[in-house]
C-alpha cells in the first residue's frame, strides 16, 4: 500500500500541501485593481528604498506630505508581502526578465494561496481543539476549503485571506486559553487582535468581543478555585492588560505611519487618507442596512448562503452547540454579528464588483465549524443524515466556487460593465473567459492550454489527493468511526 511506503504525514501537514497546490494552480498572478497595487508599490518601496511613497499608478493616487504618492490603506498586508517581495527580487537575480515586476508580482501572488491553506489547517486544528473527531475535522476542512468563498479568494491580492487567518487565529488562541488559562494564549489573543486592526482598522470591533469573552472565562475560572473577589478582579485586571498591551502598539505603529504619510496621527488609520471618524460620519447617510441585509442573506448576487452553501447547514449547528457548550456558542454568534452587522452600515456592503459577499470572508470558517456539533457518536442514523446533507450542499458549493477561482473579476467588469455575478460568470466561463497563472486559451486548436508548470502541480495535487485518501483509510483515524456515520470523541 502507499502508506507502506511513504513516511506518515500529519493532517495539518497534508492539508496545508494540498490546499496550497490547488490554490497555486487557480492563482492570477496578476494585479488588477487599484488597492492591490497601492499596496504592493508600498512594499516595493519598502524593500528598494526604504521608504513608503511610490509613483502614481493608473488606478488611484493619494498624495501625502510633500506632495509625494502614498497608500491611504493600512500597512498589516503589505509587511506581509515584503518577504515574497524579497524572494521575487532574488529569483529575478537568478532569472532575469525583461520586467522584474514579472517576478516579483508573481512571488507576492503566492501570499494569499499561503494564507489560505493556512486557514483551513488552522481550520482543521481548531475543530480538533472543540474535540472533533479527526474524519469530522478533516472532512469539515475540505467543506471550507473546496466549497465555500474561501476558495476564490485564495487567488486574488485582497485582504480578506489575511483577515480571514487572523480572525480564525485569534479565536483558537482564546479557546485554548479557555482550556488551559495559560497566559501565552492571551498575549497570543493579543498580537492577533492587535495585527487585525493593522490590516483593516475597521475590524477593531470584535475587540470589545474578545475582552467579554476572556473576562467571563477567568471569572468562571476563579470561581471554580474559589478566589475571593479581590482576587478575581485582578485576575480578570491582568488578563485584560495582557490582551491589550499589543494592540496599543500596533496602535502607534498606525498612528506613526500616518504621520509619515500625512503629517498628522490620525489620517489614514482607517484605510482612507481622512480621520476614520469624520469618513464614517460623512459615508453613514449613505447607508442602507436593511438592503445590504437582505442582499447579503438572500440575494443572487450577494447571499452569503448562494456563495458558500454549506453555512446554511451551520445555523442547525450552531443550534446545537448551544445546548451543550452555550458560553463557546454565543462567543462565536456575537463575532459573526459584530462583523456581520457593520458591513449592512457601509455604503460599498456589496464588495464593489468582486466575487459574492467580499466583506464577509473572514466570518465563513465561523459559519462552518458549527456543523461538527451535529455528529453524536450515539446516533449513527442520525449522523447519516447530516453526511449527506452536508455532502450535498458541499457538492452544490464547489462548482460554485470552482467559477469564482477561475474567472477574473476586472475582465468580467471591463466587458460588461457590471460588478461580479454568479450568473454573470457562469456565462462568462461558457464563453472561454479563464483566467489562471498555469490554464488559459489558445487562438486556435484545442481551446484551453497548460503550461509544464500546470502540468506538474496537476501530478502533485493528485499525488497529495491519493496519500489523503490513503491517509483518512489509515487506522489512526477511523478506528472510532461507527459503520453508519461519522461522530466526535
Amino acid at each position: 500500500m502507499l502508506s507502506t511506503r511513504l513516511p506518515h504525514i500529519s493532517w495539518p501537514v497534508l492539508l496545508f500541501l494540498l490546499f496550497f497546490s490547488l490554490y497555486v494552480f487557480t492563482m492570477s498572478g496578476a494585479i488588477h485593481y487599484g488597492d492591490e497595487m497601492e499596496k504592493y508599490r508600498v512594499a516595493q518601496s519598502i524593500v528598494e528604498r526604504g521608504d513608503f511613497t511610490f509613483r502614481p499608478t493608473a488606478q488611484r493616487n493619494v498624495i501625502g506630505i510633500r506632495g509625494r504618492t502614498v497608500s491611504g490603506y493600512e500597512l498589516g498586508q503589505t509587511l506581509v508581502e515584503v518577504p515574497f517581495y524579497v524572494l521575487g527580487k532574488l529569483a529575478y537575480t537568478i532569472f532575469p526578465v525583461a520586467d522584474s515586476n514579472w517576478l516579483t508580482m508573481l512571488w507576492v501572488g503566492l501570499s494569499n494561496p499561503v494564507i489560505m491553506a493556512l486557514v483551513v489547517v488552522l481550520f482543521f486544528k481548531t475543530a480538533r481543539l472543540l474535540n472533533f473527531h479527526p474524519t469530522i475535522a478533516v472532512g469539515l476542512a475540505l467543506v471550507l476549503g473546496l466549497s465555500t468563498i474561501v476558495f476564490p479568494y485564495s487567488r486574488s491580492f485582497t485582504r480578506e485571506p489575511l483577515l480571514t487567518l487572523l480572525l480564525l487565529l485569534a479565536l483558537f488562541t482564546s479557546l485554548q486559553f479557555s482550556k488551559t488559562f495559560s497566559r501565552r494564549w492571551l498575549l497570543l489573543t493579543g498580537l492577533t487582535l492587535g495585527y487585525l486592526v493593522f490590516t483593516k482598522f475597521i475590524h477593531g470591533v470584535v475587540i470589545p468581543i474578545f475582552l467579554l469573552y476572556i473576562i467571563i472565562v477567568i471569572f468562571q475560572h476563579e470561581r471554580q478555585r474559589n478566589a475571593n473577589s479581590a482576587q478575581t478582579w485582578l485576575a480578570i485586571a491582568r488578563g485584560v492588560l495582557v490582551v491589550i498591551s499589543p494592540g496599543i502598539l500596533f496602535l502607534v505603529a498606525q498612528m506613526l505611519y500616518a504621520f509619515a504619510r500625512f503629517g498628522n496621527f490620525t489620517s489614514g488609520l482607517g484605510g482612507l487618507p481622512s480621520n476614520p471618524i469624520d469618513a464614517i460620519i460623512r459615508l453613514l447617510p449613505f447607508a442602507t442596512p436593511w438592503e445590504a441585509t437582505l442582499g447579503l442573506l438572500f440575494s443572487p448576487d450577494k447571499s452569503i448562503f448562494l456563495y458558500s452553501p454549506p453555512a446554511i447547514l451551520g445555523l442547525v449547528g450552531w443550534y446545537c452547540w448551544l445546548r451543550v457548550q452555550a458560553r463557546d456558542a454565543l462567543f462565536i454568534l456575537a463575532l459573526v454579528l459584530v462583523e456581520f452587522v457593520p458591513v449592512t452600515w457601509r455604503w460599498d456592503w456589496a464588495g464593489g464588483t468582486w466575487w459574492g459577499p467580499r466583506y464577509l470572508v473572514q466570518i465563513t470558517p465561523l459559519l462552518i465549524l458549527p456543523i461538527g456539533f451535529l455528529f453524536d457518536a450515539k446516533r449513527a442514523a442520525q449522523n447519516k443524515k447530516w453526511t449527506l446533507l452536508l455532502g450535498g450542499l458541499a457538492a452544490i458549493g464547489f462548482p460554485i466556487q470552482t467559477v469564482g477561482a477561475i474567472v477574473n473579476d476586472r475582465d468580467y467588469m471591463d466587458a460588461t460593465g457590471w460588478g461580479s455575478t454568479l450568473w454573470g460568470q457562469i456565462e462568462f466561463v461558457a464563453r472561454g473567459a479563464i483566467d489562471s497563472l498555469v490554464i488559459y486559451l489558445v487562438p486556435n486548436g484545442f481551446p484551453f492550454h497548460i503550461n509544464p508548470f500546470g502540468i506538474l502541480l496537476i501530478i502533485v495535487i493528485l499525488f497529495l489527493a491519493g496519500l489523503f485518501v490513503t491517509r483518512w483509510r489509515q487506522n489512526d483515524t477511523l478506528q472510532s468511526l461507527q459503520v453508519n456515520g461519522l461522530f466526535l470523541t
